[in-house]
């Protein structure tokens, strides 16, 4: 395939990528601008409905609080607590009933003839009043539809029921208002709201107690009232919405056009800077592989196609100067047209290689190539953090003492965990007293911390610390076990570090194992993989102290 066919398909690829992923990102965008303006609606009406309860309750309270002046034993009392409740501009109409749920005293608008036949009424099977009596709980009832105009604008009230409580704290008796729903009580949280954009409504059952209209085709959300269970409707109109779609839909068309324009663009840049000039060059090559070395090239679409004009020319020069030289004897004249040749194949080549990997490499290659040398750059830094830390654990010559491995072991773990918070590290370790050096500390730190990284993205790691005396079969060590629900340590890394030294084709990916393995050799110990049924596990031995007048604790 040609230079120039190649450059046209890479291109092509990458304008469509390109435009794939701007028009992909807008996609995204609108629809997050969707569900940004669903899950507004949606608080919206959960505050609604929240603060409706609030109100309703509220006012529930301070009828309660005005019940709480009432005696029945004491009519004045009661008389001044009822007028000054429904005094309120809240509260249209008031009664008291007693114990048996009949109504002894009214308050509110009521004609003389309608005190007259209110007084002495039975209203024990209200919605509410029997309920109050019985169980002393404020109530209130459902809605209904209000009438006349003694109720102003409000459609629907409902009615408020507070226990009355004699002098023994019993239920004596109760009140009961008339409360209007309006946008100046129950509904006064609507009020505030953008009724340009939204509309609420509030049902209960079939009746609709508010009604902010609304068209039906905007963003709906509904929530409920928690006492009432009433239903709050609100819905968003799309305008504003589709105003957003389409100027995002705009800035869609107008991204992936400004693509393909900056994408031809770059392809005639790139022509007139790198393939004609490429062209031109190989012309030049073939001109003096037919041996006219009088060939000139002028490319001069940037410095170094100007230098390698120049170098061109300065060839074409010396190859011209050779030819002459040359021409006294045909045989070192075909030698040295074929070495001449031969070399220049060859750095032709490189050339065109070049400017292949320069043509065929994008920016998310660029960046890719980035990423790994900086992820390997990464590596090396932890590698030689590492070997400090290798450095520094094996600088000291002091001689192992006896050590609580238990606390040590415990002090390492947590220092792990607390950098791997994704990671279960738990320890299981009784008390134990091992012949040990201070880095063995550094040694746990580096065995959890490599289970941590390659046990999986959320591990569990159990660290365990175990002493084993001669009478279990073995010599007597304290063991410090690591285990973890990955796939454990590589044979490899077990052989090598088993074999005691790495050969070139056979080594470790690390210097964690290394250290851990020269931690235990100094302390007297061993670093050992016992195999296990699932998951990772390697084991830290390390000696005992020498009991009292044990003749091998020297030569230990």
């Amino acid at each position: 395939m040609k230079l120039r066919t190649k450059f046209a398909v890479l291109l092509l690829v990458v304008t469509v990528g390109l435009s794939l992923v701007a028009y992909g990102g807008l996609e995204a965008y609108k629809h997050q601008q969707v569900e940004s303006t669903r899950e507004s609606v949606s608080e919206t009406a959960a505050i609604s409905a929240e603060q409706i309860d609030e109100e309703l309750f509220s006012e529930m309270d301070r009828v309660g609080s005005y019940a709480g002046e009432m005696r029945l034993d004491d009519p004045n009392a009661t008389r001044r607590a009822l007028d000054a409740l429904t005094s309120r501009r809240e509260f249209q109409h008031g009664a008291v009933v007693d114990d048996a749920g009949t109504v002894v005293m009214v308050a509110g608008p009521y004609s003389e003839t309608g005190r007259e036949r209110m007084v002495s009424a039975d209203v024990s099977d209200g919605a509410c009043v029997g309920r109050t009596l019985r169980t002393g709980d404020l109530c209130i009832s459902p809605p209904e539809a209000a009438t006349g105009s003694v109720f102003g604008e409000a459609s629907h009230y409902v009615r408020l029921t507070a226990p009355v409580f004699d002098g023994d704290g019993r239920v004596d008796g109760a009140v009961v208002v008339t409360y209007p729903l309006t946008e100046r009580g129950a509904f006064v949280a609507l009020r505030p709201l953008d009724t340009s954009s939204l509309s609420v409504t509030v049902t209960a059952g079939e009746r609709t107690l508010y009604d902010g209209g609304g068209t039906g085709d905007g963003i709906v959300a509904t929530a409920t009232v928690e006492r009432t269970g009433w239903e709050v409707r609100v819905e968003r109109s799309r305008a504003a919405l589709n105003a957003t779609l389409r100027q995002l839909a705009l800035t869609q068309a107008a991204s992936i056009l400004l693509l393909v324009l900056i994408a031809v663009g770059f392809a005639y840049w790139e022509y007139t800077v790198n393939l004609r000039q490429t062209g031109r060059l190989l012309d030049g090559f073939e001109a003096l592989s037919a041996g006219e070395y009088d060939r000139r090239l002028d490319l001069a679409a940037g410095e170094e196609w100007e230098r390698i004009g120049d170098g061109f020319g300065t060839l074409a020069a010396d190859l011209a100067a050779r030819e002459r030289a040359l021409q006294a004897s045909e045989q070192r004249l075909e030698v040295l047209n074929r070495v001449l040749r031969h070399n220049l194949r060859n750095r032709l080549n490189v050339v065109l290689s070049a400017f292949d990997m320069v043509r065929e490499t994008g920016d998310a290659t660029a960046a890719d190539w980035a990423e790994r040398g900086a992820a390997a750059g990464r590596r090396l830094e932890e590698l030689a953090e590492t070997a400090g830390r290798v450095q520094a654990a094996l600088a000291d010559d002091d001689d192992p003492e006896p050590t609580r491995v238990d606390g040590v072991v415990r002090a390492a773990a947590e220092a792990v965990a607390a950098d791997h918070p994704d990671a279960t590290v738990a320890v299981d370790a009784e008390s134990a007293v091992a012949m040990a050096r201070p880095a063995v500390g550094e040694a746990v730190e580096e065995l959890v911390e490599n289970a941590c990284v390659h046990a999986g993205d959320a591990p569990t790691v159990t660290v365990t610390v175990h002493a084993v005396d001669a009478a279990d079969g073995d010599r007597d060590r304290v063991r410090i076990g690591v285990r973890d629900d990955g796939p454990g340590i590589p044979e490899y890394e077990r052989d090598v570090i088993e074999r005691g030294h790495e050969t070139d084709l056979d080594h470790g990916s690390g210097l964690g194992l290394w250290l851990a393995h020269w931690v235990a050799d100094r302390c007297g110990g061993e670093l050992a993989f016992p195999r296990a049924a699932d998951g990772g596990y390697v084991e830290l031995r390390l000696p005992p102290p020498p009991a009292a007048g044990d003749d091998t604790a020297d030569e230990e």
